[in-house]
């Protein structure tokens, strides 16, 4: 005889009724711009009711990328910081930004080196509860979108820590030093335990924008004339393997410009450090293969001193000439 389905218990009951109300809650996600959408997730991380739900497996059952939405979060700021004409009116609008997150500044303070060890321990096998899980992918969600707004201010040449001193907002808060420092141990972990996924620099503008690169950066004396539109089409292709390296005249630290202000405007991948490193697509004047440590440090000391490098003038107007193209 077939055995009859169990009533629920009350806890299952009560289960169920808080996953019903969640997804409910998620299907308001949809009509809310990038900035309430970083907003609205933080909390659904952090919500008490959530302490025993997945919620990043949730989100993403639900055709929610975190790492789309933060994409989306740096169209909306870039594309609204640009509307504002003096450097006063973007000032104040990136402090309007990050007043929106100032609800979980105490929460991130109070985390910033508890989640940083538990998410390099976690990453490592550690076992813990579901609630600590979802306070370690709100924290590093949060750091993905502090993360963007500084680069904002820094293609803009905006001082992010002022701008939060005088919102009485501690920096510390907004650039957890150990978060960076936790995350680059895991990702070489991630190196180590997975092939890397990023095969390409994905290019993300048209063939017509690519030649006039071409064209701009042998002008400028950027690399040798002898390089064809063919071998430019080839590093920028999804298929990389076997290409010829293509010898960069100017410095480092302008190269590493040149690809920082294209990825700004989304023309291709956030890891063209690693993408250039690992199929050695450049040398410099000395014919040496530029590595990824080799442009994050040139980028790094351009960040640092707060100085572009000589010549990031022409790389401005190279880039918007392209988009006019």
């Amino acid at each position: 005889m077939k055995e009859r389905n169990k009533p629920l218990t009350g806890y299952l009951k009560l289960k169920c009724y808080k996953m019903k109300n969640l997804l409910e809650e998620l299907e308001e996600l949809e009509t809310k711009d990038p900035l309430e959408k970083c907003l609205f997730i933080l909390r659904y991380f952090l919500h008490n009711d959530n302490k025993d739900v997945n919620v990043l497996r949730l989100l993403y059952n639900n055709g929610y990328d975190l790492d789309e939405i933060v994409g989306d979060f740096k169209k909306y700021l870039s594309s609204n910081l640009f509307k504002y004409e003096t450097i006063q009116a973007k000032q104040d609008y990136v402090k309007y930004i990050i007043y929106q997150f100032h609800e979980f500044s105490s929460f991130i303070e109070r985390q910033n080196w508890r989640m940083a060890v538990l998410a390099y321990e976690v990453y490592e096998g550690l076992q813990v509860d579901q609630k600590t899980k979802n306070i370690i992918h709100a924290w590093f969600f949060f750091v993905d979108i502090m993360d963007e707004i500084q680069e904002s201010c820094f293609i803009l040449n905006l001082d992010f820590l002022t701008l939060c001193s005088e919102l009485y907002i501690s920096s510390e808060t907004f650039v957890p030093k150990m978060a960076l420092v936790i995350r680059e141990k895991m990702n070489l972990i991630r190196e180590k335990k997975q092939e890397f996924k990023i095969k390409s620099l994905s290019w993300t503008g048209n063939k017509v924008q690519l030649e006039k690169l071409w064209q701009a950066l042998k002008a400028a004396g950027y690399i040798d004339p002898s390089i064809d539109f063919k071998s430019i089409t080839a590093i920028f292709s999804d298929e990389l393997t076997g290409c010829k390296a293509i010898k960069w005249k100017a410095s480092n630290r302008l190269l590493s410009y040149l690809f920082n202000q294209m990825y700004a405007s989304n023309l291709i991948a956030k890891e063209w450090q690693t993408i250039i490193g690992k199929y050695r697509l450049f040398q410099n004047k000395s014919g040496k293969y530029l590595t990824a440590q080799d442009l994050s440090t040139a980028l790094s000391e351009t960040n640092t001193k707060d100085l572009n490098p000589i010549g990031y003038e022409k790389i401005d107007e190279i880039l918007k000439n392209l988009k006019d193209a």
